[in-house]
């Protein structure tokens, strides 16, 4: 920071997913940053579903669309690229859980929905998820 300040240091894994369509939007995975977009052409706006399964160990889960934030297990980042840490120390909006997420899918604005899962780190995590499109 600007008083020179140096954080840990923490090294994580980053997965982009190739593209899925809403039929075949099951994902599963484990530590560190998994992005996948779930292509919505042909699809009309309305509410969408995100079930999932993040187990025992803590991660969490964001919903965007044209990088506009719309749901997760925790409060807006502010940022397409949500937070890291560590399974021991997890940070709000991280959860040991099963559940799901209901937004609101605009055709107007984009045609893909982007789900980013956070997998806390150092901690054998494992998680999935499935969506329901309109």
């Amino acid at each position: 920071d600007n008083n020179g300040n140096v954080s840990d240091y923490i090294t994580t894994n980053i997965v982009i997913n190739a593209p899925v369509t809403c039929a075949t939007a099951h994902v599963s995975g484990s530590e560190g940053l998994t992005f996948t977009t779930v292509d919505m052409t042909g699809k009309s706006s309305g509410t969408m579903s995100l079930t999932y399964d993040t187990y025992s160990v803590p991660d969490r889960l964001d919903v965007y669309q044209n990088g506009t934030w719309l749901t997760g297990t925790g409060t807006n980042p502010n940022s397409t690229i949500p937070p890291q840490c560590n399974c021991s120390t997890p940070l709000p909006g991280f959860i040991g859980d099963n559940g799901t997420l209901t937004f609101p899918f605009d055709a107007n604005k984009s045609k893909d929905i982007t789900v980013v899962v956070s997998g806390c780190l150092g901690g054998g995590t494992a998680w999935d998820w499935t969506m329901t499109c309109p």
